[in-house]
């Protein structure tokens, strides 16, 4: 089964040129979680190789989208509500604004967006499997801490978590010694360290004196 599935694969045009390893990779996400390969014969609903790079398109389109959720955000009335409501929910409803409607709205929206990065990434694949957002969670929760919530630099950190990720399997593939949870145990001891430094940033630690007065602001 194991080699018609890589003989399929490898005979589609889709995956022309490709390396060894990049359609092992593929046939382990295959086989993790397997359901099928999306319209085997036609390749309906597979995203075009510009140039032939498979993820040109994927770049181009989620830079458009993150200027457009930079001005949405930062310059729109919308995105003004969505900041007060996170800042203060009170604060929010007695300034008038309709806090559930917002958040409806907001959920909406980030709901569109995943769908749309889940789109790209069956439609980069052409596979459908169980195992695709494995950890997906828990790394933009890393990537939205480091960006501070900043939409253009969370552009950059995401770009830098993709390298680590894919240097991760490639090192993992290549070198015995490395394992290939390395990418996330890394990623998990930059965000302790951030968290720790935002901590102690924000912070004063101060020593309690008699009568419960404290030395030290904050």
């Amino acid at each position: 089964m194991e080699d018609q599935d890589r003989d399929h694969i490898s005979s589609r045009s889709h995956f022309s040129g490709r390396s060894e390893q990049e359609l092992d990779e593929m046939l382990d996400e295959l086989r993790a979680g397997k359901i099928g390969i999306i319209n085997q014969n036609s390749e309906a609903g597979w995203l075009p190789v510009i140039g032939g790079q498979k993820y040109l398109l994927i770049i181009l389109v989620v830079a458009i989208l993150t200027v457009l959720m930079y001005i949405y955000l930062n310059y729109s009335k919308h995105g003004y509500e969505i900041a007060v409501v996170g800042d203060s929910a009170g604060t929010a409803h007695y300034a008038g604004m309709k806090v559930n409607a917002i958040v409806l709205r907001t959920v909406f929206l980030s709901a569109c967006l995943i769908g749309l990065a889940a789109a790209f990434k069956v439609g980069t694949v052409g596979i459908l499997s169980t195992s695709f957002t494995d950890d997906v969670g828990w790394t933009g929760v890393i990537v939205a801490w480091l960006a501070q919530l900043n939409t253009g630099i969370i552009f950059v950190v995401s770009a830098l978590i993709s390298m680590l990720q894919h240097g991760s399997t490639v090192a993992a593939a290549t070198f015995a010694q490395v394992d290939s949870s390395f990418a996330d145990m890394l990623q998990g001891a930059i965000l302790f360290l951030v968290l720790a430094a935002d901590f102690f940033i924000r912070f004063q630690v101060v020593r309690a004196q008699k009568g419960g007065s404290v030395n030290g602001n904050g």
